[in-house]
């Protein structure tokens, strides 16, 4: 795998980071817990360092144990979620439904762009509209997603496929 998948491009980077009034810095984290069974070595950016033990993340940190990527919870010691001015999630995945409970209960601004729906994993996910159906579509995902707070939209995105991002900067008093 590349090195650089998920992140923005340098040039854009350095625009980004010039239109912030505070740093910007990003951190790759679990969310809630880490999946069994998981390729580390390319889910968590890792590459073999020249200790065959040793690899190196993406920001240059050496771990010994590629698992060693933190968990981002709102238990966690760390305070990595308390320090976040916002959550940003592409493509999340089982940790969709958590991530928007999070922002939600946190009030923390959000924007997840879902795409797959997992309806077997999630039996409990019910449609909003009759309180029974099974979420079994995508648009379904979504309007689950948006019924989760009354300040949650929904954006199109331009390009193809799963290019629906679910948002909210939540008011703040």
């Amino acid at each position: 795998p590349r090195m650089n998948v998920g992140l923005l491009p340098k040039r854009d980077r350095k625009v980004l980071k010039r239109s912030q009034k505070r740093p910007f810095s990003t951190h790759r984290a679990w969310f809630g817990s880490r999946p069994s069974g998981i390729d580390a070595l390319f889910r968590e950016g890792a590459k073999a360092n020249s200790d065959k033990d040793a690899f190196t993340l993406m920001d240059g940190t050496i771990v010994s144990d590629p698992t060693a990527l933190p968990i981002c919870s709102v238990c966690d010691e760390t305070g990595l979620l308390s320090a976040c001015d916002g959550i940003v999630a592409l493509h999340p995945d089982e940790a969709t439904g958590d991530i928007v409970d999070c922002a939600v209960a946190r009030r923390t601004p959000f924007v997840v762009v879902p795409c797959c729906v997992f309806s077997r994993l999630f039996p409990d996910r019910v449609k909003p509209s009759d309180g029974k159906t099974l979420v079994s579509t995508y648009l379904d995902l979504i309007d689950w997603l948006v019924a989760k707070d009354p300040s949650i939209r929904v954006t199109r995105l331009p390009f193809d496929g799963a290019n629906l991002a679910v948002w909210s900067a939540f008011a703040r008093p």
